[in-house]
């Protein structure tokens, strides 16, 4: 009975560090299906690293032109009283 709860055990082990290694397949691989014409997939929006790896193959396939949701994504915020706002658009003068 030992026997057969140490191999359960460790097959357990064993799915969970392929659990954790997985992440970093999905992106590599979610990069390449894009780059092979893949333009939509069911995928985890709760999952960073998958969303960094969609938004930067987005930018480097001119997906994302202006780079406008990468940088949405990974602008670090204006610290307080640094501005941070849009400009005003001057009023014409009279």
């Amino acid at each position: 009975m030992n026997v057969a709860r140490d191999q359960l055990r460790s097959f357990i082990e064993r799915i969970e560090r392929l659990e954790e290694d997985r992440a970093g397949l999905n992106a590599a691989f979610i990069g390449m299906a894009m780059g092979a014409g893949l333009t939509s997939a069911i995928t985890n929006p709760m999952v960073e690293g998958l969303m960094q790896a969609i938004r930067g193959a987005d930018v480097i396939m001119n997906h994302d032109p202006q780079c406008t949701n990468w940088i949405t994504a990974y602008r670090e915020p204006p610290k307080d009283g640094a501005g941070g706002g849009r400009r005003r658009r001057r009023s014409a003068r009279t």
